[in-house]
């Protein structure tokens, strides 16, 4: 009786060091698969904070609102909406204030060097500025390359 009670104990032994060992080795392979990520410094965070900002494709090329999105996001604008407008007939991009002050508006002509700008303010709309993407878009993101 005694020695069916050790081999209980060393099967019971056997059992949870190879559990022990696979679950080490299972550890390693997620690792492996899954490597930690760096962690980024604060200071190389780049938090958009410019307004709130709608992007509508006024042209018809495929992409053009994202390309204007993505500029503007890395010129520090909080671009919220970005899709297609209602019409596709825009030859130029229009920047449309929402607001009576008209200061974030004014900046993404700026940063967009575009001098169609106009005040078109409406209570059901959230935004700060819509962009009427038109088909001068990739001019207007190409100057400072």
């Amino acid at each position: 009786m005694g020695s069916g009670l050790q081999a209980k104990k060393k099967l019971i032994a056997k059992t949870l060091l190879l559990s022990f060992i696979l679950g080490l080795g299972g550890f390693g392979l997620f690792l492996f698969f899954f490597p930690s990520r760096p962690q980024s410094s604060v200071s190389s965070l780049r938090v958009p904070n410019q307004g709130e900002i709608q992007v509508l494709n006024g042209c018809g090329i495929p992409g053009a609102a994202k390309e204007i999105q993505f500029f503007l996001q890395d010129h520090g604008f909080d671009v919220l909406e970005c899709k297609n407008a209602d019409y596709w007939n825009f030859t130029e991009t229009i920047v449309v204030s929402r607001k009576e002050n008209m200061q974030i508006a004014k900046k993404i002509a700026e940063v967009l060097g575009t001098p169609n700008i106009i005040l078109l303010t409406n209570k059901q709309i959230f935004f700060d500025a819509t962009i009427l993407v038109g088909k001068d878009y990739s001019h207007l993101i190409q100057r400072e390359n």
